[in-house]
C-alpha cells in the first residue's frame, strides 16, 4: 500500500495530466487544417503519454476514447513507445505501462527557476513597500509549500517560516485563494488528498463550496482563524486563468483589522500577483 503523501501526489499528478489532455484535444481539432510546423505523429504520441499516465495501465480501447485517436494510431503509437523505451508491456496483458525511463524526460527541467528570477525579487520588493511580511507558496501535496518569502528581510515578524515550510491547504488563506482559482480537476484533487492526510475533524470542509466561491467573486482570501494573533490576505497568482501559486502578506492582527487590511495591501498584492503571472 502506497503511503498517503504519495497517493496524495499521485492524484494530483493524475489530474493535473488530465488537464493537459484535455486542452491537447482541444488546441488540436479533428478537421483543421494540419500546421506545417507541427509534427502530427509527435504530438499524437504525446497525447497518448498524457493519457497513459493517467492511470496505472491502460488499454488500447481506453487510450484511444482518451485521446480520440483511432485505435490502429494508438496501436503503432504504443508500440513506438515500446521499441524506444518508453511504455512497457507484459505478454499476454493487454494494458501499457509507462516505463521508468519516461523520468529522465524532466531531468532538465527547471522548476525553480521561475521562483528565483521572478518571484522571489518581486516578493522582497512588495515586503519592502509594506514592512510585513510577504510570501509565495505552491501546492505540494495536500498542504501549501512556501517557495519565495521575505520573512528574514520584514522587521515584523514574530515567527519565520522559510521556504519549504509546509502548511494547511484548507484553514488558511493562501491555500483559499489557490483553491478558488484553481482547474475544477486539480481543485477537487487537492481536497481530497487534504482529507486524507489529516483527521476528518481537522479539515473544515463544511461549506467550502460557498467559502471558495466568496473568495473568487472577491478575488482574495483573509485567515478566518479569529483567536490566532496573525492573520493574513491571499490572492492567487494566476497563468492560463489558473491558480499556479499564491501570494499572502502576514499582519499582526491586533495591528491592523481585516478589513483594514484588504483596504491597504490588496491592491498591492494583486498588482505584484500578476506581474509574477504576466512574466510567466
Amino acid at each position: 500500500m502506497l503511503p498517503r503523501a504519495c497517493i496524495a501526489e499521485r492524484d494530483l499528478t493524475k489530474a493535473r495530466n488530465a488537464c493537459l489532455l484535455s486542452h491537447m484535444r482541444k488546441d488540436a481539432p479533428k478537421h483543421a487544417a494540419p500546421d506545417k510546423q507541427v509534427v502530427q505523429s509527435f504530438a499524437r504520441g504525446l497525447s497518448v503519454l498524457a493519457a497513459l499516465n493517467l492511470d496505472d495501465g491502460a488499454t488500447i480501447v481506453t487510450l484511444a476514447a482518451r485521446t480520440g485517436l483511432n485505435r490502429a494510431i494508438v496501436f503503432r503509437l504504443l508500440e513506438t513507445l515500446v521499441r524506444t523505451g518508453y511504455v512497457t508491456k507484459r505478454r499476454g496483458d493487454p494494458k501499457y505501462w509507462l516505463a521508468s525511463t519516461v523520468r529522465n524526460l524532466a531531468d532538465g527541467y527547471g522548476d525553480e527557476a521561475w521562483i528565483d528570477t521572478i518571484a522571489r525579487p518581486a516578493v522582497s520588493a512588495l515586503s519592502k513597500t509594506t514592512a510585513w511580511p510577504v510570501s509565495l507558496s505552491t501546492l505540494s501535496g495536500g498542504e501549501m509549500l512556501v517557495r519565495a518569502t521575505s520573512d528574514y528581510e520584514s522587521p515584523l515578524v514574530l515567527h519565520r517560516f522559510p521556504r519549504g515550510f509546509r502548511f494547511v491547504l484548507v484553514g488558511s488563506a493562501a491555500g483559499y485563494a489557490y483553491l478558488a482559482f484553481a482547474a475544477p480537476a486539480i481543485r477537487e484533487a487537492a481536497i481530497a488528498a487534504a482529507a486524507r492526510s489529516r483527521t476528518a475533524g481537522e479539515i473544515p470542509l463544511r461549506g467550502l463550496d460557498r467559502l471558495l466561491s466568496d473568495v473568487r467573486h472577491k478575488g482574495y482570501a483573509v485567515s478566518l482563524r479569529q483567536n490566532d494573533a496573525i492573520h493574513a490576505i491571499a490572492v492567487p497568482v494566476l497563468s492560463g486563468g489558473n491558480s499556479l501559486a499564491a501570494l499572502s502578506l502576514r499582519y499582526f492582527a491586533s495591528a491592523i483589522s481585516n478589513r483594514n487590511a484588504v483596504t491597504r495591501f490588496l491592491g498591492p498584492l494583486q498588482a505584484c500577483a500578476a506581474e509574477i503571472g504576466g512574466k510567466l
